[in-house]
C-alpha cells in the first residue's frame, strides 16, 4: 500500500563540534549563507544546559561551576527532540540565559526543517546523538585563538568579567577540551581547520548537503508517482462530489468563463465556496440540543460536537474565507503557505500559523484547485503532525483532477474529500488570480 511521508520526515542532521571559540558558529553561518536553503535550522547544545540549583547558580556567578563538562547538558532532552524532528514533529527548544545562569520560560518552536545543524562543543560526544547525524564536522583551532575569541564573546554577550573568563578557561575549559572534546574529532567526517576561512572543507560540506537534498527531492517525486501506480483501491466512501444541479452547473459556467468580470467572479465563486462548505458541515458529527425559542417554546435541534477550524492553503485557499465567516462565524482560522522550491520544483512548507490547540477539532482544509495533489498531501500531513485525527480532517476544493483525488484518498483514506467538479486533466491554476485580481 502506498504511503505519504513529507520531506521534513527524516531531516538531514549535521553535527558541528569543536572547542569553545574555535569558530563553530562562523562555520555554520557561512554554510547557511552559501547553502541558501530557507528550511535549515541551527540548534545549539548551549540551549540544553541543565537548570541549576541555587547552590550551583551561586558557584556559577563565582565562575566555579563547570559549564564545559558534558554532565552540564541535558542529553536526554536533546536526543528526544532530535527523534521528534526525525518523525516530523514540532519541538520547543529551551532558551538559556547566560547572564542569570537560568533556563528561561521562553522556547523556540522548530517544525518541518529539511536540514538540522546541531552545534556545540560536545555535539559529537553522546553516542546516541552521534548515530543520528548524517554528517559529522569538527572545527579545530589553536587554543590561544580560542581563548581570545571566547573572551570577546563572553564579555560582549554573556555579561562576564575578564578575571572570571580567564579563571574559568584554565580551570574548566582547557582541561575539558584536552580530555573530552578533542578526542571526539575522531568521529568527524570533515575536519575544518582555520574556521570559516577553510573554503575547501566548507564547500565539501555544502556539496554533501545539496546532494542529500537532491536525493530527498527525487524520493518525494517517486513517492508521489507511487500513489498513482499503486494498485490499492482508494476509499470512495469518503469522497463527495457535489451534485451537479442546474444551479451548481450554472455557477461553474460563470467561473469558467474567461469573460466574467472580476466583480462577478468574486460574487459567484463565494456562492460556490458556500455550497462546498455547507456540504462539509453536513458531514460533521452532531448531538441533540434543546433550546427555548423567542416565544418560550422548546425546540429540539442539533449542535456540532466538535469545534471547527478552517485552514487555508495560501494564497488560493483564502478565497474561501468570506464564505466561512458567513457560514460558521464562530470558527477559528489557520494558514499554511506551501510554495514550489525553485531548485527542485517540489512543494515546500514556508509558513504555518495555526490555533494553539486543534487536536480535537474538525479541521477543514481549503484549496480551490487540486492538480498533482502535492500541496494537498503536505497540508494534510501538517494537520496530522499537530495531532489532528485523520478522520477529523475535511478537504474541500472546487476543481480537482481525478489523479489528485486518487492520490489524496490513497495516502489518507480516512479523510473526507469534497469536490465541486472533478476533471480528467490538471487544470492550470487561475481561481486565485481571478479572485484577487493578480
Amino acid at each position: 500500500m502506498a504511503t505519504y511521508h513529507p520531506p521534513w520526515n527524516e531531516p538531514l542532521f549535521i553535527g558541528v563540534a569543536g572547542g569553545s571559540g574555535s569558530g563553530k558558529s562562523s562555520v555554520v553561518s557561512t554554510v547557511i549563507n552559501k547553502l541558501n536553503v530557507p528550511w535549515t535550522v541551527v540548534i545549539s547544545t548551549d540551549s540544553y544546559y541543565k537548570q541549576l540549583t541555587d547552590d550551583q547558580r551561586e558557584r556559577a556567578f563565582r565562575s566555579e561551576y563547570d559549564f564545559d563538562a558534558p554532565e552540564a547538558l541535558e542529553w536526554d532532552l536533546l536526543y528526544d527532540h532530535m527523534m521528534q524532528l526525525k518523525q516530523g514533529k514540532r519541538i520547543y527548544v529551551p532558551q538559556y540565559a547566560f547572564d542569570t545562569h537560568t533556563r528561561t520560560d521562553k522556547t523556540v518552536s522548530v517544525y518541518a526543517p529539511y536540514v538540522v545543524i546541531i552545534e556545540g562543543i560536545y555535539a559529537l560526544y553522546d553516542e546516541r546523538i552521534r548515530r543520528l547525524f548524517d554528517t559529522k564536522v569538527f572545527v579545530d583551532a589553536d587554543m590561544d585563538v580560542c581563548l581570545a575569541r571566547r573572551t570577546l564573546r563572553d564579555m560582549a554577550h554573556r555579561g562576564r568579567d575578564l578575571d572570571g573568563i580567564i579563571a574559568q578557561w584554565f580551570r574548566f575549559v582547557k582541561p575539558n577540551y584536552i580530555e573530552k572534546v578533542a578526542p571526539t574529532s575522531k568521529y568527524a567526517d570533515i575536519l575544518v581547520t582555520r574556521g570559516s576561512n577553510n573554503y575547501v572543507a566548507i564547500d565539501m560540506l555544502i556539496a554533501l548537503i545539496r546532494q542529500a537534498l537532491k536525493q530527498k527531492a527525487a524520493q518525494q517525486k517517486e513517492q508521489l508517482e507511487s500513489l498513482s501506480t499503486d494498485k490499492t483501491v482508494f476509499n470512495r466512501d469518503n469522497l463527495l462530489i457535489v451534485p451537479q444541479t442546474p444551479q451548481f452547473e450554472g455557477l461553474s459556467t460563470i467561473i469558467m468563463d474567461r469573460t466574467t468580470s472580476m466583480e462577478d467572479f468574486i460574487f459567484y465563486f463565494e456562492r460556490i465556496a458556500t455550497i462546498l462548505i455547507e456540504h462539509a458541515l453536513d458531514s460533521l458529527d452532531v448531538a441533540e440540543q434543546s433550546v427555548t425559542t423567542a416565544t418560550g417554546m422548546e425546540y429540539k435541534g442539533l449542535r456540532f460536537t466538535k469545534s471547527i477550524t478552517g485552514v487555508a492553503i495560501l494564497r488560493a485557499g483564502g478565497t474561501f474565507d468570506i464564505a466561512f465567516r458567513r457560514t460558521v462565524p464562530e470558527m477559528s482560522f489557520g494558514r499554511l503557505l506551501i510554495l514550489s522550491d525553485t531548485a527542485t520544483g517540489e512543494p515546500a512548507l514556508r509558513y504555518e500559523k495555526l490555533p494553539k490547540c486543534i487536536t480535537n477539532d474538525t479541521v477543514i482544509l481549503t484549496d480551490p484547485q487540486v492538480g498533482s495533489a502535492a500541496a494537498a498531501l503536505m497540508a494534510i500531513q501538517v494537520m496530522l503532525d499537530h495531532g489532528v485525527s485523520e478522520k477529523n480532517i475535511i478537504f474541500i476544493t472546487f476543481l480537482a483532477s481525478r489523479l489528485g483525488i486518487m492520490r489524496i484518498l490513497k495516502a489518507f483514506p480516512k479523510i473526507r474529500l469534497i469536490v465541486g467538479k472533478p476533471t480528467d486533466e490538471m487544470v492550470p491554476r487561475f481561481i486565485d488570480a481571478r479572485y484577487f485580481g493578480t
